[in-house]
């Protein structure tokens, strides 16, 4: 693979915005300082002037830049976040609300991390049905601990019954199909595609815990550094799953890995056991006139000195039981 051929990112941009019968009403993009992805898409046709852009991107600068594009261009408001992506509330703008996401490429700098796969599994309702959803990930790993975690469980990963292993080893034909293989022709099962196999894996656990989802394109291009593009289809939508226990088969991976590092359901704000923080025990020194003050509370209701509910604190200096 000649890593200095620029055509094959160009390449995968023109797979994002591919024409759709109608432009879309609301659109996702992460453009950066050269704004490509969004102006191929106008050229394209899928987006048009009247299109809501949705951009996000963290540098100031680069927004300032961003900005003045999206004045000259486009007729109706748009959003620029300038924040990180996980910090962005689809759901709650009423334009998604009221339209939905016809097209969206998140175009990323990095791997697949936790952040980003609770971001992920936190759009439900946000895509319609025959939305193209497309996703950019660095493919140079460093110190990603969703990324190993998956990995290593891959081959010792039980999914239930005969049936999901059978959908299982499907999936991986269809990956195989679309030529996913690792670096130099290693094939995915083989160390040097891990990594890949492991972000494609999550981010496919993460789409599909929503949403009905074909794998459209899955190719790795040259950037800066080695790229994993991933292009979806959205053929429906689920329900939403209410906890790790409940997700699709083809999410427990993904939400087993995010489990075994943090402790807590991905689905879920509540913190699973293992994510509730500890308490520490501050050993508290009583003044003379404080000790009185408990050695009488403990004398008056007969109580042993070692009766938490009753026994003196700073925080508690008249003794009241709270209940």
């Amino acid at each position: 693979m000649n890593w200095h051929d620029r055509n094959q990112k160009a390449r995968c941009r023109s797979y994002a915005v591919e024409a759709m019968d109608e432009p879309a009403k609301v659109a996702l993009f992460l453009p950066s300082n050269t704004q490509l992805c969004i102006k191929e898409a106008l050229e394209t046709g899928v987006i048009n002037r009247n299109t809501r852009i949705i951009a996000v991107e963290k540098d100031a600068q680069i927004a300032a830049r961003i900005e003045r594009y999206l004045d000259r261009e486009f007729n109706f408001p748009y959003l620029l976040h300038c924040d990180e992506l996980t910090n962005l509330h689809l759901a709650d703008d009423p334009d998604v609300q009221r339209y939905g996401i016809d097209l969206a490429y998140i175009d990323l700098c990095g791997n697949l991390k936790l952040s980003y796969a609770k971001w992920a599994v936190r759009q439900h309702g946000v895509f319609n049905p025959g939305a193209r959803v497309s996703w950019t990930f660095c493919a140079r790993v460093r110190l990603n601990a969703l990324l190993d975690q998956m990995s290593s469980t891959w081959a010792s990963f039980t999914f239930g019954n005969t049936r999901a292993r059978i959908e299982r080893k499907l999936m991986q034909s269809t990956f195989t199909s679309l030529g996913f293989y690792g670096w130099d022709g290693c094939h995915a099962n083989d160390n040097a595609g891990r990594y890949d196999r492991a972000t494609i894996e999550g981010v496919y656990g993460a789409m599909v815990a929503n949403y009905k989802v074909d794998i459209v394109h899955c190719i790795r291009y040259c950037d800066t550094s080695p790229m994993l593009f991933v292009n979806f289809h959205i053929v429906g939508q689920k329900d939403t799953p209410t906890s790790r226990h409940t997700c699709p088969r083809d999410s427990k991976l993904l939400a087993q890995a995010y489990y075994e590092i943090t402790g807590k359901d991905i689905f879920v704000d509540k913190p699973g056991r293992r994510g509730r923080p500890r308490i520490r025990k501050i050993k508290v020194e009583l003044t003379p006139g404080q000790k009185a003050i408990k050695a009488r509370l403990i004398n008056a209701h007969g109580l042993g000195s070692g009766c938490a509910k009753w026994a003196w604190h700073p925080q508690n200096p008249n003794g009241c039981r709270k209940e």
